[in-house]
């Protein structure tokens, strides 16, 4: 058989693209055809056809390139590569698109909107449990139960929220920000209206308390997409601004209304500021990104666990839990303990959270101007911790107590605020939310058992009544843990830049 030659103008430029370039192509027919100068099954019954130059016949006539000839001999026959092998392939690129893809979330208008009832609800379910030293002070002196019960009681609110994040978090993909945020709120608001009645009765608050509140306050965590720097300052400050307010108002309702009513009352604010700020919450998106299933339904990402960074945060996360709600629980009775009164005490209360929401934001804008995330959080828990250590063992008077509860606060909720930064440089930004996950399941357990050792020092070396010596051993205590957080997070820092003065 004659070969004749094939050029883009006998067959056209889409059929000389795919003549003459597509060797893969010709390779694999090569191992599929018949070879050059044998004649096919049909050929031998029809006898031979007639030399014509289309593209079909000058495929088999084309010269017989070695690498061509690798290339079919390394293609795997059709149905033999692993499906598996596929299928991992295909889900990691969609995990990485997803991860590089860019949503677009519309800046302000009804997003500020968004923000103020999200600061409304974190100011009245955080408000409640950076007030509760107050309840526990006049539980206290009620004689209801020991320091240590009545921590215990208070740990049990406090780590429910950080043990049900991760559930919680998929009630709100399940149901959306505003039916969890209603849900939430009825919760809290019966919790509240059900303590009313339980004054006298311990395993009844911890029912009301302790379980009810607890829950409710999981599904008002407010938690965005994206890091956005004044937003997310704002509803964080929340916290320290609602337990201001309601530790000094809580101390006036006790005054005037009893106990009983004061936790009705409370229900009410609940109800009303909660429930019309609940209606306002929304997605930023009419499309948020919508995650693989197998990220739908998996709780860790397990592989977030080979960082040792991350570890050794996950180290400093736990020992910060044991001490983070010891000064606002405690305050409030040591001050009572050692002759200021429960008002004094309240206002004490009410120092630690202002000076909170200040260092949330102030601690914010260092790491993003000055220090990066990594070295600020250092920072705020040496505040944390050198205050507890140095100024409130000497504190005997308003003055010194008042200087340890606003460094103290301005450290705790420096510390707070840079939770999602840290996870962000350590992890990567598409990763913040699992970060951030994993540390509220660590620091739940120091939530529940932080108060009760304290509690447990404290009726160990005479109660509340032995003043300023019993508290000592607590206050090295939450002093100690703070010391040792920070110092560990100082080595994540330099284990990341060893450089001194770099943004990290």
């Amino acid at each position: 058989m004659t070969t004749t030659a094939i050029t883009s103008n006998d067959v056209g430029p889409e059929r000389s693209n795919s003549v003459v370039t597509s060797r893969a192509r010709r390779a694999s027919m090569l191992s599929l055809g018949p070879l050059p100068g044998r004649p096919s099954e049909l050929e031998l019954r029809l006898g031979p056809f007639p030399s014509i130059a289309t593209p079909e016949v000058e495929l088999y006539q084309q010269p017989i390139y070695p690498e061509d000839v690798a290339l079919a001999s390394k293609a795997a026959p059709v149905g033999t590569r692993p499906l598996e092998e596929e299928e991992a392939k295909i889900g990691t690129d969609d995990e990485d698109e997803m991860d590089k893809k860019e949503v677009a979330y519309p800046e302000g208008g009804v997003g500020w909107v968004v923000v103020a009832a999200s600061f409304v609800i974190t100011a009245v379910q955080l408000g409640f449990s950076y007030s509760w030293g107050v309840i526990q002070s006049r539980l206290e002196q009620r004689g209801l139960a020991p320091p240590l019960t009545l921590a215990f009681l208070s740990g049990v609110a406090s780590c429910l929220p950080s043990f049900l994040a991760i559930p919680a978090s998929k009630v709100v993909d399940l149901c959306g920000p505003r039916i969890a945020g209603l849900i939430g709120v009825a919760l809290i608001s019966s919790a509240q209206i059900a303590s009313s009645f339980s004054l006298y009765s311990v395993p009844g608050l911890f029912i009301t308390q302790g379980l009810m509140r607890g829950a409710g306050s999981a599904l008002c965590y407010m938690f965005f997409y994206r890091r956005r720097g004044l937003a997310t300052g704002i509803v964080s400050s929340g916290a320290g601004v609602g337990g201001a307010v309601f530790a000094i108002a809580t101390q006036r309702l006790i005054e005037r209304l009893g106990l009983e009513w004061t936790f009705r009352v409370l229900a009410c604010l609940c109800a009303g500021l909660c429930i019309p700020a609940a209606f306002l919450l929304r997605t930023g998106v009419t499309q948020p990104p919508i995650p693989s299933a197998k990220a739908r339904f998996q709780l860790f990402e397990w592989s977030l666990f080979q960082n040792r960074r991350f570890i050794l945060f996950l180290v400093t996360a736990l020992l910060v839990s044991f001490a983070f709600f010891i000064p606002p629980n405690f305050v409030p009775l040591y001050a009572y303990s050692i002759g200021m009164g429960a008002t004094k005490g309240a206002l004490m209360s009410a120092g630690y959270n202002l000076a909170s929401a200040f260092g949330r934001i102030g601690f914010g804008v260092v790491a993003d101007q000055f220090s990066g995330p990594l070295t600020a959080v250092g920072l705020a828990l040496g505040l944390a911790g050198l205050s507890a250590l140095a100024i409130w063992p000497v504190a005997r008077t308003v003055a010194p107590l008042a200087l340890f509860a606003m460094l103290n606060g301005m450290g705790c909720g420096g510390y707070f605020a840079l939770l999602a930064p840290v996870c962000g440089t350590l992890l990567g930004s598409q990763h913040v939310s699992t970060g951030l996950g994993a540390i509220e399941f660590v620091s739940s357990a120091g939530y529940l058992m932080g108060s009760p050792t304290v509690g447990f020092l404290l009726s160990a070396f005479g109660g509340a009544v032995a003043g300023l010596s019993a508290f000592r051993p607590a206050i090295f205590y939450v002093g100690g843990s703070t010391l040792g957080a920070c110092t560990i997070a100082f080595v994540i820092r330099f284990l990341t830049n060893s450089k001194l003065f770099v943004h990290v």
